[in-house]
């Protein structure tokens, strides 16, 4: 299954709500998931510009997504995101269809700084 981050901040009143009742929330961060016929892989709080930090698998796009919005109707967060993650594997398929691929962009843009367009021989861009 496709691997997904989400990364949120909490708002201001949701930082207060939990500090007023601090308690493990983690095994509702783990059912939301799998509500949405994911895995969890791993869940943290963090400070600095994130409050916290969560890993999980999911069927596809489209589920990863529709958790990320369940989630974000509580209106407990300031800033909430969700980056598709991928494997050493799905990067090397990536670069593999990114060399192989000689785009109308990159064609335009070399004749654009007077050049030609290299061929698609592994060499850097």
């Amino acid at each position: 299954m496709p691997h997904y981050m989400f990364r949120w901040r909490y708002s201001g009143k949701a930082i207060h709500d939990i500090c007023a009742s601090p308690e493990d929330r983690s095994h509702l961060v783990k059912v939301m998931v799998e509500d949405f016929k994911g895995k969890l892989i791993c869940f943290f709080y963090r400070l600095g510009e994130f409050h916290g930090l969560l890993i999980a698998d999911f069927p596809n796009n489209e589920t990863a997504r529709a958790c990320a919005m369940s989630a974000v109707t509580t209106k407990g967060f300031a800033r909430f995101e969700v980056l598709p993650l991928m494997t050493a594997e799905e990067t090397r398929e990536t670069m593999q269809i990114a060399h192989d691929t000689q785009s109308a962009y990159y064609v335009y843009n070399s004749a654009l700084r007077g050049g030609q367009p290299e061929e698609a021989t592994g060499k850097d861009r």
